[in-house]
């Protein structure tokens, strides 16, 4: 199960069949980004796809539903960055520069009919980034079976784009053999069978 960041970063390595140090992101990353997200742009920027499929002019190769920005495209305000965003963009994920794991805010609300502007997430930085790269870790390697699998908890009562009060949404779960991983929205008790969604280990190269 994943506990911190590291157990994160070793588990997407695994997923992906990665050598130490092969998804490396290749430009530059600029030095006023919270250490959170450089760390992650230095570890993890350079998932890939492969060359068939389409990507996004400004998002990281694995954004297919949601997205996190290549660092040459972050957006800076003042002393906040806009960092990430849904593939419509229906909302934008921005937080603070000046600590090094800041809680992400973004403006669902406004999407909802429920205020403006920026709200806190339930998530840290960190948590954030965890959550949306494994939903699109996912969503990547998708099956259309609804199988039927011994999953074990993984990153469970994830938050993503919605405001912290309205609790959290995404729970992921994995085999032993880690061949297969899944989430759904929300969280199960024990383990589930069956989840929304469900990702075939890849076996195709990802950086």
């Amino acid at each position: 199960m994943i506990s911190n960041y590291d157990d994160f970063v070793n588990f997407v390595h695994e997923w992906l069949s990665a050598p130490p140090g092969s998804l490396i992101y290749s430009g530059e990353i600029p030095d006023n980004l919270p250490n959170v997200l450089k760390r992650y742009y230095e570890q993890l920027g350079g998932i890939n796809r492969p060359a068939d499929e389409s990507v996004g002019p400004y998002a990281l190769p694995l954004s297919t539903q949601d997205g996190i920005r290549r660092p040459e495209t972050i957006v800076v305000f003042q002393d906040m960055i806009e960092f990430a965003f849904e593939n419509q963009e229906n909302w934008y994920a921005r937080c603070s520069v000046s600590t090094d794991d800041p809680i992400v805010l973004t403006n669902w609300a406004e999407l909802l009919g429920k205020g403006s502007g920026y709200h806190p997430t339930g998530a840290k930085l960190s948590e954030f980034l965890i959550t949306l790269t494994l939903q699109e870790l996912v969503i990547l390697d998708c099956i259309d079976e609804k199988l039927e699998l011994d999953f074990q908890p993984l990153w469970l009562d994830g938050y993503l784009s919605t405001i912290s009060t309205e609790g959290p949404t995404h729970s992921f779960y994995v085999t032993m053999d880690k061949q297969y991983l899944g989430f759904c929205w929300g969280s199960i008790e024990g383990k589930p069978k069956t989840l929304d969604w469900i990702a075939k280990r890849p076996v195709v190269k990802r950086w």
